[in-house]
């Protein structure tokens, strides 16, 4: 029982200055983010900060751990086959409305966060057994920058001229499981 209350008491206070973390990125440059002032936000001190993690990167790589898990939930719903159904749960994760999600992916401050997250989520073995050849292995990250990069082309695009996401995700794996060839006509 002592264990379960502890545990509780953890995960509080971590999410705790998680979300005072969130809070301070949509109003603070990162670097200018103090662990006394996150501290104060997380009505928690610095010590607890300190019983949790050594450094803000520590907490960072722990919310990025977070969204992976999320994008890992969603994979285990798929058929292990449903490549462009991989996609699209990568896509709609990386497709999100919540602000201070939008800022750890795509704000300038954080453009290790978002090359670390999208390494994670691409290292699972979902997507990592489409690769079976391993003579090959070594270009996989290559393709799923690929599918990224078509990502990131879309979400630049007006709303207009945005195709709908499961089509973008059925491309993104078409061009994986068949190569370049596969879209080339």
């Amino acid at each position: 029982m002592a264990e379960m209350v502890k545990d509780r008491r953890v995960r509080k206070s971590q999410e705790s200055f998680k979300e005072a973390f969130g809070e301070m990125i949509l109003k603070v440059p990162y670097r200018k983010i103090t662990i006394t002032a996150l501290a104060k936000i997380a009505d928690l001190n610095r010590k607890t900060f300190y019983s949790h993690y050594d450094t803000m990167e520590d907490l960072l790589r722990d919310i990025e751990q977070g969204y992976v898990d999320q994008v890992q939930r969603k994979l285990d719903a798929l058929d292990e086959d449903d490549l462009a159904g991989g996609i699209l749960a990568f896509y709609e994760f990386l497709n999100t409305d919540d602000k201070v999600t939008k800022t750890l992916l795509y704000g300038s401050d954080y453009e290790d966060f978002f090359k670390r997250f999208v390494n994670d989520v691409m290292s699972l073995s979902f997507f990592e057994h489409f690769c079976t050849n391993e003579d090959y292995r070594d270009m996989l990250p290559g393709y799923f920058d690929a599918v990224t990069g078509i990502f990131l082309r879309w979400r630049k695009k007006s709303p207009d001229e945005q195709e709908k996401l499961p089509e973008l995700a059925k491309k993104a794996a078409n061009i994986i499981l068949g190569g370049i060839s596969a879209v080339a006509e």
